[in-house]
């Protein structure tokens, strides 16, 4: 039995048994996965400071 992957673009690539997913995908382990979790719910936070950033440059100018 081998891991098949499919891709969004139609991509297939067929892996030899016993792979494991977790060294194909270094960026998925659970501390870098819970990292991109924070970051990506920081992100209006984010968003929010740098409308008013902008708002105050407007205003200055």
């Amino acid at each position: 039995a081998k891991t098949k992957i499919e891709a969004g673009s139609g991509v297939t690539k067929t892996l030899p048994e016993g792979t494991h997913l977790k060294g194909l995908f270094p960026a998925m382990d659970p501390a870098g996965f819970q990292e991109q979790q924070e970051l990506i719910q920081r992100l209006p936070e984010v968003v929010e400071r740098l409308d008013r950033i902008e708002e105050k440059t407007a205003a200055a100018v």
